[in-house]
């Protein structure tokens, strides 16, 4: 839930790659090595090539991560990208051969218009960066001299083996610039309330007999409504809450 942030959320990051033969879209594709994305931080996904290759048509940094999670529970999906506070930034990429451990690097060019948007499932993030089929299409890494077309071919050829690796920063994961009232103010009056509360059980009820949420696409349980109820309690009686003495946190 958005503005409670009940627990820690860990989730996960994948390079996904598509060459002459290598296909791989999905963390369990061969070749990807997903990554823990425990909150704002610098981290690293790695793929290795399954086959040669002398030309990639996507290269996408892709993640679990629900934009949803990290946006105003007014967010709507025309919006939802600008409203997210998750940021994805490619620090660097390189290409490790196996036998000789030689490191070269590609040069990242963007973010160019289209790189950050979201997954098939338009809920989770990604962040293009070679990628054909995104409107407008995305290419921001320099290309080999003299190369033209959609595809990018680095200077060197791949080789079944080559590691490659992304190194990234997150931000806008954790919720220390999130004021005490945002959080569990789901309907937004500028407080903390019953009817915030009423609002948690009511999508908690919603989600577990898999009817569309009163409040977004992200998953609720009982403990958020909990939360909300004790805190909204503790006010009434001018206890003056904390959310992290509340949820542990």
């Amino acid at each position: 839930m958005t503005a409670v942030y009940a627990e820690p959320v860990s989730n996960s990051a994948y390079l996904c790659l598509q060459s002459n033969q290598d296909i791989a879209w999905r963390p369990v594709s061969a070749g990807v090595t997903p990554t823990v994305v425990s909150g704002n931080g610098t981290y690293q996904v790695t793929y290795q090539m399954q086959h040669d290759a002398n030309l990639l048509v996507a290269l996408v940094l892709s993640t679990d991560i629900n934009a949803y999670s990290y946006a105003p529970s007014t967010a709507q999906a025309s919006t939802i990208l600008q409203d997210t506070s998750v940021r994805m930034t490619v620090q660097s990429i390189t290409v490790t051969e196996p036998e000789t451990k030689a490191v070269s690097s590609w040069t990242y060019t963007g973010p160019s218009q289209a790189a950050f948007g979201l997954n098939d499932d338009q809920t989770t993030l990604r962040l293009n960066i070679w990628n054909i089929w995104q409107k407008p299409a995305v290419q921001d890494l320099t290309n080999k001299s003299g190369s033209s077309g959609q595809s990018f071919r680095p200077d060197t050829a791949l080789k079944a083996g080559d590691t490659i690796t992304v190194t990234f920063t997150v931000t806008g994961m954790d919720n220390d610039s999130i004021s005490e009232t945002e959080r569990g103010d789901l309907d937004k009056d500028g407080a903390v309330t019953l009817a915030d509360a009423t609002l948690a059980l009511t999508a908690y009820a919603e989600q577990s007999v898999s009817n569309p949420l009163p409040l977004t696409p992200e998953a609720l349980n009982l403990s958020d409504a909990t939360y909300i109820l004790t805190y909204y309690a503790e006010c009434a009686v001018q206890n003056h809450p904390k959310w992290e003495t509340i949820i542990g946190a």
